[in-house]
């Protein structure tokens, strides 16, 4: 539809109707959508991160979309997929058929973006009346077969099919039906369950945070392929959605199409300048057999329908086309996403997945900080690597167990990188946040990232800058760590994907959120050492203080039970070991409750030398 003429009261819809997610609730025989505006108005009231994601998106989606070659003369951008089945609607007997049906349903979505439908010759009778020609998005869906994430049974090679592994009620916050799996950020993800529509996307657009679209069995895959007590089942009956379209419309709305109709009759529209306004969604329509010219199309609103375009309700049987327009902004959204035509990572070559920014940090642990003089070492400053030396860090990041960080993730650590030594040997697990400017006070994004002696903070290849499955915007740096106090950017820092913005919480000059957020330490800074019950304080006295996670630990340690020694030394991986060499000790020589002593009595606002005195993370909250 034409958007030259915006009223407010249109742009005011538009903001509204940007939030709004493809609910597109389906019965197989029947499509309907249950959006309302006072749903809108709920979503951008109650979701500012959502609403500022849309709008970052529309700021730059005209721009990008200009960008767009009509022909496609540099290959078409890649975007990988990874397609989860439901636990229990695949039998293990038909696992092998549902990947070949997967693969069918990619080809066909491939060539359906591309402009390549049987059905599409019969349009050129159409183009002079409707007015724009069929479109090419330049774009093309790879099966990842690369870098999966761990846990899911899947070897290098795979493809990113799965099986009953992803939690399908682990839903996204913004639909009703997808599941929400991070562990498949950068991936658009099919997800193919039991769900009472025939299909869903996680939003207008979509994040690629780990929620996708999700598809009805009934109405995957092209009719073509059958699979035994899968999609035969009695379940699955009619012919109007099995074609595989269901699954083009849902990729159209992850990508930023709206309903062609507008959901409106002859109001409101879609923000696609050639497509006409309709006054109905044509659902289930397949009567497309009689329409052979221009004089043949029914009307509305004053022109032609274009009821064949993918972003209508019309049967699987007439369903054939997206408008030039529409693959622009498709595109366009891709590009967003920070994709490009160097094939993925995931499927095989060095290109970047779905949303995908960097960040570089520098940060500097009180507990394990020496002075050095080695070689190379411009601060004067380095930290052990105990932990590293007697084979202490785990694995796995151990944040997703600690109740008071909020993260779901499950990093591991690249083969061989516990093998470095020197300044980039590794000290520890640290945690990453993004905050949005809207909501300074909840993590939008986390990353668990290791953490080098030199104070660098890297990916889990121990080289790379720490990446996050996110869209390029504005964001607060957060960095914490399991037994010291956290820190925070004093402003938001832009990530556009042209850059990665460095962040050295070391450096004095670095500004930070709060007072005193760090603590000085020579011609440097470093978080403060001494949390060692993750409350975000460090107290010496009283309630909740620090000192009885050191007594306790010591005190229970599973070969000091037998004589409940206080100076007992426990050599493990401990929340009470603040100066991370390996050892909790709570009484004698080289004792952890020192670092919190100290850090309470001369603290710059303890004037008074209160022992009482609470430190106070200055991370909002």
């Amino acid at each position: 539809m034409n958007t030259n003429n915006f009223t407010k009261n249109g742009l005011l819809y538009f903001i509204m109707s940007l939030i709004f997610l493809a609910e597109c609730e389906w019965i197989i025989a029947q499509k309907s959508c249950g959006s309302t505006q006072q749903w809108q108005q709920e979503r951008i009231q109650n979701d500012a991160s959502y609403a500022k994601h849309v709008k970052d998106w529309k700021n730059k989606v005209d721009v990008l979309k200009l960008q767009k070659s009509p022909t496609c003369e540099n290959g078409p951008i890649v975007i990988p997929v990874a397609i989860h089945f439901e636990a229990g609607i695949v039998p293990d007997s038909s696992q092998t058929c549902a990947i070949e049906l997967a693969m069918e349903q990619i080809a066909t979505i491939n060539e359906e973006f591309s402009g390549i439908d049987s059905d599409n010759a019969i349009y050129a009778n159409f183009e002079s009346c409707l007015g724009t020609s069929i479109g090419d998005a330049c774009i093309s869906f790879c099966i990842a077969s690369s870098n999966h994430p761990n846990g899911y049974g899947l070897e290098e090679g795979d493809l990113a099919i799965t099986f009953g592994q992803v939690d399908f009620d682990n839903k996204s916050p913004y639909a009703d039906f997808v599941p929400l799996d991070t562990n498949w950020a950068t991936y658009l993800n099919i997800f193919v369950g039991d769900i009472p529509i025939a299909g869903q996307a996680g939003g207008i657009p979509g994040r690629g945070n780990g929620d996708g679209v999700a598809i009805n069995p009934c109405v995957f895959g092209t009719g073509n392929i059958i699979c035994d007590d899968f999609n035969n089942t009695s379940n699955c009956s009619g012919d109007l959605y099995t074609e595989g379209e269901t699954l083009t419309h849902e990729l159209g709305h992850y990508l930023g199409l709206f309903h062609i109709w507008g959901d409106s009759q002859c109001i409101l529209d879609d923000y696609i300048a050639d497509t006409p306004p309709m006054n109905n969604s044509y659902n289930g329509f397949i009567g497309c057999a009689s329409h052979s010219t221009c004089d043949d199309l029914p009307s509305s609103c004053g022109s032609p329908d274009m009821y064949m375009n993918y972003m209508s309700y019309v049967g699987d049987p007439c369903m054939y086309m997206f408008s030039f327009e529409q693959t622009n902004v498709m595109y366009a959204t891709a590009q967003y996403w920070g994709l490009s035509n160097d094939l993925p990572i995931m499927c095989g070559g060095t290109g970047k997945g779905i949303g995908n920014i960097a960040v570089q940090v520098r940060l500097m642990l009180q507990g394990p900080l020496e002075a050095s003089t080695e070689t190379g070492n411009n601060s004067g400053y380095l930290m052990r690597d105990d932990l590293r030396t007697a084979n202490y860090i785990p694995i796995q990041e151990p944040y997703a167990e600690m109740l008071d960080f909020a993260h779901k993730g499950n990093e591991f650590i690249g083969l061989g990188v516990t093998n470095i030594e020197g300044h980039n040997a590794i000290v520890d697990w640290v945690l990453l946040e993004l905050r949005t400017p809207d909501d300074i006070g909840a993590p939008f994004a986390t990353r668990a990232a290791l953490l080098q002696r030199d104070g660098d903070v890297v990916d889990m290849d121990g080289i790379s800058p720490v990446t996050f499955p996110i869209a390029s915007g504005d964001y607060y740096v957060v960095a914490q760590h399991r037994n010291h106090l956290g820190v925070m950017t004093a402003t938001s820092l832009t990530f556009d994907g042209s850059n990665i913005p460095f962040i050295d919480f070391s450096n004095p000059t670095t500004q930070c959120y709060g007072q005193h957020a760090t603590m000085p330490m020579g011609d440097i800074k470093a978080l403060w050492c001494g949390d060692t019950n993750t409350n975000r304080q460090i107290i010496f006295q009283g309630v909740a203080n620090d000192p009885n996670q050191i007594f306790f630990e010591v005190l229970t340690a599973p070969e000091n039970l037998s004589t409940l020694q206080i100076n007992y030394i426990m050599d493990a991986y401990s929340q009470g070991d603040l100066d991370m060499d390996g050892q909790t000790i709570y009484q004698g020589i080289g004792n952890d409750l020192n670092c919190i002593f100290f850090n309470v009595l001369t603290h710059p606002n303890n004037g008074d030398l209160n022992m009482g005195f609470i430190i106070e993370e200055q991370i909002p909250k």
